[in-house]
């Protein structure tokens, strides 16, 4: 498999936390949470971006293009959401092409 790239930008953050909350493990709370929140975000953009890859690189002629639909994953990260491209064949059946299958290696 070839290498992928994939640029992620995220936004600037700005937080502000008032004087009676500033103790450590206030702190290590916010940051756990925003951690799970850019890495919800993180991995929603890579299934995206490698979803779009399968889109590009599948085989033409056999398999059209039917839109979207969002999909549902429920991560270490907590519920993410990206959407899943949907194809039909040439006797009408339709089919998902497995990210799974396709790019994520188990070991």
């Amino acid at each position: 498999m070839k290498d992928l790239q994939l640029t992620i930008t995220l936004p600037s953050l700005q937080m502000s936390i008032s004087e009676g909350k500033l103790n450590f493990q206030y702190l290590e709370q916010f940051v756990f949470k925003l951690t799970k929140i850019i890495g919800q975000q993180v991995l929603s953009k890579i299934l995206q971006f490698l979803d779009n890859q399968l889109r590009k690189e599948r085989e033409r002629g056999t398999l059209s293009n039917c839109g979207t639909r969002r999909k549902y994953l429920l991560t270490l990260l907590g519920n993410i959401s990206y959407h899943k491209h949907l194809y039909r064949d040439t006797e009408g059946q339709y089919h998902s092409l497995s990210l799974m299958e396709n790019f994520v290696v188990y070991s």
